[in-house]
């Protein structure tokens, strides 16, 4: 059974990795929303409205999202991984010559699970259960499933290790609001804010995303064309 699990992983991961599809223009995309500084521009604007919004409180939202990573990166890549020692497929012997690789990245050693499913799923889990908003939730979850999905193009996840990490980013998300909500916010109620989020921020939030990605995949084009 567990070759058989193997052997699926292994055939998922070359229709994933889709070699045969490979381009200059994707794989700058793909290397680019990969890494996490090039949201900076969306996290700036998410601080600035959670600040503006919720006053004092936002120090407790803070400290949640902090506990997001946190807790998801210390687990998946600080002890699953060195625990499980699963090597990445661009270093397992068995697929890693029949995957295509972008701009000779391979990665670490080991990938199981993959902590960049697990941050974005986790912090996606938060943001949707702080928010409270269809549209930016799909917005959101959108940009994880982009961001998990890089990784497997890219050539350095299974995709049993997103699902994984996609599995305890959403839990471990979950668990982070709950401790912000019902620990933080019982704890410290002066900090309380009951001010909402206005639809205009909301928008904003979901554009300024949207545009990111936008932005990425012209200016990946336009490089191609240089």
């Amino acid at each position: 059974m567990t070759q058989e699990l193997l052997s699926f992983d292994h055939e998922l991961m070359q229709w994933f990795n889709a070699p045969h599809l490979h381009t200059l223009a994707l794989d700058q995309f793909f290397y680019a929303v990969s890494k996490i500084f090039i949201w900076l521009p969306t996290f700036a604007l998410l601080l600035y409205t959670i600040t503006k919004t919720k006053k004092r409180e936002s120090i407790l939202i803070i400290i949640g999202i902090v506990l997001v990573f946190l807790i998801t990166d210390r687990i998946t890549s600080g002890l699953m991984k060195p625990v499980f020692a699963r090597p990445r497929p661009s270093h397992d012997p068995a697929i890693m010559d029949m995957l295509a690789y972008a701009f000779n990245y391979r990665g670490g050693a080991y990938g199981f699970p993959s902590s960049h499913a697990g941050n974005s799923f986790a912090i996606a889990t938060f943001l949707t259960m702080l928010f409270r908003n269809r549209t930016l939730g799909i917005t959101i979850f959108s940009w994880a499933v982009i961001c998990s999905y890089s990784r497997m193009y890219l050539g350095v996840h299974f995709p049993s290790d997103i699902f994984v990490g996609a599995t305890l980013g959403t839990l471990f998300g979950w668990f982070s609001f709950w401790f912000y909500s019902k620990v933080l916010k019982s704890k410290f109620p002066k900090l309380a804010c009951d001010d909402e989020f206005s639809p205009s921020q909301i928008k904003a939030l979901c554009y300024c995303l949207a545009a990111q990605i936008f932005t990425i995949a012209s200016v990946s084009v336009i490089l191609k064309q240089m």
